[in-house]
């Protein structure tokens, strides 16, 4: 479903096609390049973290290239997946179960939460304003199918200025350099990794 039109920017909801993902999209993302994500592996990377693109979730497409140059996707909250088998990701692993642990904690027995998993942009567009509009489509999204919560994992500083914006909340707050793993692997400005919280007004 077509949300807005912007020039040589269309920004949609629903199920995408990965294949049309720019993988460039992970480029500087903090964790990303901790953990070596290159940009060539992006796409296997989606799809390992998610077999199934929510019908829910919102991306923007270059109508010049036809690729998908933004990206909201969003799930219902469940228990955070994880596999302990994943080589060289324990660290990571273990902020998600941190991070699951605190929702569950904080949202008990609440059913109508929203989980936006991750807000990635293509460089080029980046310091646009793209990555807000995106967010703001998701909290639309999220209204208009009865959602009460959003949560959301914010890696970088630029993500969470964009979120605090939207009036999330920080509820985990874990510096990088914290985790012995990630001590000196992520570049500045980032330093923290945020687990954050919207309640939405219906």
């Amino acid at each position: 479903m077509l949300l807005q039109s912007l020039n040589n920017i269309e920004i949609y909801q629903g199920a995408f096609d990965i294949e049309k993902v720019d993988s460039t999209q992970q480029r500087d993302e903090p964790l990303a390049d901790a953990i070596a994500i290159l940009p060539s592996s992006y796409i296997e990377f989606i799809k390992y973290l998610k077999q199934e693109i929510n019908k829910l979730s919102v991306y923007a497409v270059d109508k010049n290239t036809d690729k998908i140059i933004a990206i909201g996707n969003v799930d219902d909250l469940v228990d955070m997946k994880y596999n302990t088998e994943v080589r060289g990701m324990n660290h990571i692993i273990q902020l998600w179960k941190l991070t699951s642990a605190t929702y569950n904690d904080i949202l008990k027995d609440e059913d109508h939460v929203l989980h936006f998993t991750g807000l990635t942009v293509s460089p080029e567009y980046r310091k646009s304003g793209l990555g807000s509009k995106i967010v703001g489509h998701i909290i639309d999204v999220a209204k208009r199918n009865g959602y009460r919560y959003i949560v959301t994992e914010s890696t970088s500083e630029f993500s969470y200025k964009i979120f605090v914006k939207y009036g999330f909340k920080e509820v985990l707050t874990v510096g990088y350099d914290d985790i012995d793993e990630l001590k000196g692997r992520i570049k500045e400005p980032h330093k923290y990794y945020r687990a954050m919280l919207l309640k939405i007004d219906l």
